[in-house]
């Protein structure tokens, strides 16, 4: 475990971070990974919430899997924060 935390995204998505100083939480619902999405569908079933947003972070070791899910490849960028 390291002190920092990546979120994998795209160039857009930093520019909204930059210039709105927000971060975006996303429908699970959009998620291409429908085993997570049907999974936070039921965590907001129980909760009784109206809708439930995440956004992913990992403090695990780089892998292609971050950069070809998480990055929109070619314009792929790493955001790291610290923890």
């Amino acid at each position: 475990m390291t002190g920092f935390l990546r979120r994998y995204t795209d160039v857009l998505s930093v520019i909204d971070i930059v210039r709105e100083r927000r971060l975006t939480l996303l429908s699970p619902q959009a998620w291409p990974d429908r085993n997570d999405a049907l999974g936070l569908e039921l965590y907001r079933k129980i909760t009784g919430a109206v809708a439930v947003y995440a956004s992913c972070l990992t403090d695990a070791a780089e892998t292609s899997h971050h950069w070809q899910i998480f990055s929109n490849h070619n314009h792929g960028v790493c955001v790291v924060f610290d923890k």
